[in-house]
C-alpha cells in the first residue's frame, strides 16, 4: 500500500501570498519581509529528488542494512514473504514527485526533503534507489539562487544519512559536512539566525537553510536542529485527532513555548501548489484544512507535497 506522506507545516497567515512563481519571495516582500520564516506558507516537496526512478537504477546498501534498514527496505521484505510484491506497483510508489529540484524550485517549492546514501566515495540522494548526486541538485540550488537572489530554501536531510554498511559513522557525517559547505558555498544560514526577519537574511549572503535530526551534523553552525525547530504531529493520526494536536499546538505558542517553530501536520497526496491557498475543495483531510484556515497562530510554514502538480 502506497505511504503518501505530504506535510503541512501551519499555517497560512497570509492568504493573499502566491506561491506559484519563482520569485514569490521577492514579489511578496512587502507581505513578508518583515516576518520570521517560521510565519508564511513555504511551499515544500517530500523526497524531493524521488521524480524519475526506473528501478535499473543501483540500490542504496546502507538502506538493507538490519541495523539501519530503510521503512522502503521494509515495505520490500514484507511484500516479497507474503508474495505481494509487484516491482511496478513498488517503483511508482518510490516515485513521488514528478519534476527534478530545479523545475520544483521554478514552481514555487522552498522546502526540499531529501534521503541521503553515500556509496563508492560519491553522496547521493536515494530512496531505496540511488537517484542522483548531492552535486547535481546542489548545483541545481545554486543556480536557482543566483538567478532568483531574494528566495530562501529550507532542505530538511531530518536524519535519512546512510553509508555502504548502515547509517553514517561520526567521522563520515563530519566528512558529509565539509562536503555540504564546500558544495553550498556560503549560502548555508547560521543557526543563531533563526530568530531573523525575512527582511535581514535577505540582506546577508545566507539563503539556504539546512535541517537535520542528526547529534552530530547539528554540532555545526550552519545545521538547523530538526529536534529544536520543529513539532511533528504522527502521520496516522485521525482527522480530529489531527485538530485536536493543533488546538494543544497553538495554546503552547500562545504561551511562548513554542515561538519560531516549524509546525509539522501529515496531509495526503496530490494538493497542487497553485491550491496552496484555496484548499476548501480538497476531499483528502477537507476537515484539517479548513481549521487551519479559519484559524489564528503566529506561526506558519510548510505544505509538503506528494506528486507535485503544477
Amino acid at each position: 500500500m502506497k505511504n503518501y506522506v505530504s506535510l503541512i507545516i501551519f499555517m497560512f497567515i497570509i492568504n493573499s501570498c502566491s506561491t506559484e512563481s519563482p520569485d514569490w519571495m521577492q514579489v511578496n516582500r512587502e507581505s513578508i519581509d518583515n516576518k520570521n520564516i517560521t510565519q508564511i506558507p513555504i511551499a515544500g516537496s517530500y523526497l524531493a529528488n524521488a521524480y524519475s526512478i526506473h528501478g535499473t537504477e543501483k540500490i542504496c546498501s546502507g538502506e538493507l542494512s538490519p541495523t539501519a534498514q530503510s521503512a522502503n527496505a521494509k515495505l520490500k521484505d514484507y511484500l516479497s514473504a507474503k508474495n505481494q510484491f509487484n516491482s511496478q506497483s513498488f517503483i511508482s510508489h518510490l516515485n513521488t514527485q514528478n519534476y527534478d529540484i530545479s523545475e520544483q524550485l521554478s514552481n514555487g517549492i522552498r522546502y526540499l526533503d531529501i534521503q541521503v546514501c553515500q556509496q563508492n566515495a560519491n553522496y547521493y540522494t536515494s530512496n531505496y534507489f540511488l537517484t542522483a548526486k548531492i552535486s547535481k541538485i546542489s548545483s541545481q540550488i545554486i543556480r536557482f539562487i543566483k538567478n532568483h537572489p531574494e528566495e530562501i530554501i529550507i532542505i530538511d536531510l531530518n536524519n535519512n544519512l546512510w553509508a555502504e554498511n548502515g547509517y553514517m559513522n561520526d567521522n563520515e557525517i563530519i566528512n558529509f559536512h565539509t562536503f555540504l559547505e564546500k558544495e553550498f558555498d556560503g549560502y548555508l544560514l547560521p543557526k543563531n539566525m533563526k530568530k531573523f526577519s525575512i527582511g535581514e537574511i535577505k540582506k546577508s549572503k545566507y539563503r539556504i537553510i539546512i535541517l537535520s535530526s542528526s547529534d552530530t551534523l547539528t554540532k555545526f553552525d550552519d545545521i538547523w536542529d530538526k529536534n529544536q525547530t520543529t513539532i511533528s504531529i504522527p502521520n496516522d493520526f485521525s482527522a480530529i485527532k489531527k485538530i485536536s494536536a493543533l488546538q494543544i499546538m497553538q495554546e503552547q505558542i500562545k504561551s511562548n513555548t513554542d515561538q519560531n517553530k516549524f509546525i509539522i501536520l501529515p496531509v495526503y497526496d496530490n494538493l497542487s501548489i497553485n491550491d496552496l491557498m484555496r484548499t476548501e475543495n480538497k476531499i483528502n483531510n477537507n476537515m484539517v484544512l479548513n481549521y487551519i484556515q479559519r484559524s489564528k497562530t503566529p506561526n506558519a510554514a510548510i505544505i509538503m507535497l506528494d506528486k507535485n502538480l503544477k
